[in-house]
C-alpha cells in the first residue's frame, strides 16, 4: 500500500440524472480521499432538474444510501 492510499473497505458510487429520460445519465465511480470521504467529477450539467442517487458499500453490501434531486440554474 502507498502512504496516501485508503483502506475503509468503502466503495461509492453517484448517479445522476434527470427526472423523464436517461438519456443524460451519469455514473461516477467515487474515489475515497481520506477516510469516508469520496470526491468525483459530474460532466457538465445542464439547466434544469436533476436528480442523484449515492450508495456506498462495504464488501458488497450496501451500508448507505441517499437519494436527493437539485435544480442547476441557467448559466
Amino acid at each position: 500500500m502507498h502512504g496516501d492510499e485508503i483502506e475503509s473497505g468503502l466503495k461509492a458510487k453517484l448517479l445522476v440524472r434527470r427526472p423523464a429520460t436517461n438519456a443524460d445519465d451519469q455514473l461516477i465511480s467515487l474515489v475515497e480521499t481520506s477516510q469516508a470521504r469520496f470526491e468525483g467529477v459530474v460532466e457538465g450539467l445542464a439547466a434544469g432538474k436533476w436528480k442523484w442517487s449515492l450508495v456506498v458499500e462495504r464488501d458488497n453490501e450496501v451500508i448507505f444510501r441517499k437519494n436527493d434531486e437539485i435544480i442547476i440554474g441557467d448559466q
